[in-house]
């Protein structure tokens, strides 16, 4: 996820000085008063999926896992068996320096469905989306479906596609860190139970 950001504002600091924004024109939305691009902006919205090979019960606990797998990038904030509080950092980003953001895990449909939306953030204007989970044709894989959207809070022509390109590198990767923490020693995985 970090990588993601770090690539999505780095061409956002290049494409800020290289074109002019739609907010520099000046126009305007007649009903929101906000930059006319901005108040009708559709946000990046991208979904991967991929086949995991464990079970879904391993994959369920990685995903929970990963709440607490980098620390100096996460960190649990609470837990009450079916809501987390996860606040991610995200240091040195061009433009912004370091950020955080805080969002909410909700286990939807448990063992199966966990949707997430941000809380706070210093920077980013949101971050949502969900993880699917549904037992592949093998019953020891797991088919994973990330579905994430963000806006990074900037406004200039491609964004968009800037972002959803980021964000789907990012959301492939997360998949990867969930699939490799599912594949992990059971001893790892039993902490996060």
């Amino acid at each position: 996820m970090m990588r993601m950001l770090i690539a999505l504002w780095s061409a956002l600091l290049f494409l800020s000085f290289a074109s002019p924004s739609c907010m520099a024109l000046g126009q305007k939305s007649s009903d929101s008063g906000l930059p006319f691009c901005a108040a009708n902006a559709k946000l990046p919205q991208v979904t991967v999926s991929s086949v995991v090979a464990a079970p879904i019960d391993k994959v369920w606990t990685a995903i929970k896992k990963r709440r607490v797998s980098d620390s100096a990038h996460r960190q649990l904030l609470s837990y009450d068996g079916r809501t987390a509080v996860v606040r991610e950092f995200f240091l040195s980003m061009p433009i912004i320096g370091n950020t955080s953001c805080v969002y909410a895990e909700y286990e939807t449909r448990p063992g199966k469905q966990i949707d997430y939306k941000m809380v706070s953030s210093d920077h980013l204007h949101a971050f949502q989306g969900s993880w699917y989970l549904e037992s592949g044709k093998d019953p020891n894989t797991t088919v994973v479906s990330l579905s994430s959207t963000i806006d990074p809070g900037v406004r200039f022509p491609l964004w968009r596609k800037i972002a959803r390109v980021s964000l789907e590198n990012s959301v492939k990767e997360t998949i990867a860190e969930v699939s490799n923490l599912a594949l992990a020693k059971d001893s790892l995985l039993a902490n996060s139970k």
